[in-house]
C-alpha cells in the first residue's frame, strides 16, 4: 500500500519558501503550478510529490526589473 501525503497552501508554502498569498498567485497565475486534487473550505489541497516538483523547477529570485523609459 502507497502513502500519498497531502499539503494545503501553508505547507505548499514552506515547501517553495515563499509567503501563503503566493503560493495562491502561482496557483491562479502560472500555467505549470500543479491542479489541486480538491478545493476544501479552508482551500485547496495538493499531492506533495507534484509540488516538490514544481519546487525543482528554476526560477528567477526577487521582483522582476521595471522597465525604464529612455526619454
Amino acid at each position: 500500500m502507497s502513502t500519498h501525503i497531502l499539503m494545503g497552501v501553508k505547507e505548499a508554502a514552506l515547501c517553495l519558501k515563499v509567503q501563503n498569498q503566493r503560493v495562491m498567485e502561482l496557483w491562479h497565475e502560472h500555467p505549470d503550478f500543479p491542479h489541486p486534487i480538491e478545493v476544501l473550505y479552508n482551500g485547496p489541497v495538493w499531492w506533495a510529490e507534484d509540488i516538490e516538483e514544481f519546487a525543482k523547477i528554476p526560477r528567477p529570485v526577487g521582483r522582476p526589473k521595471k522597465q525604464v523609459d529612455p526619454s
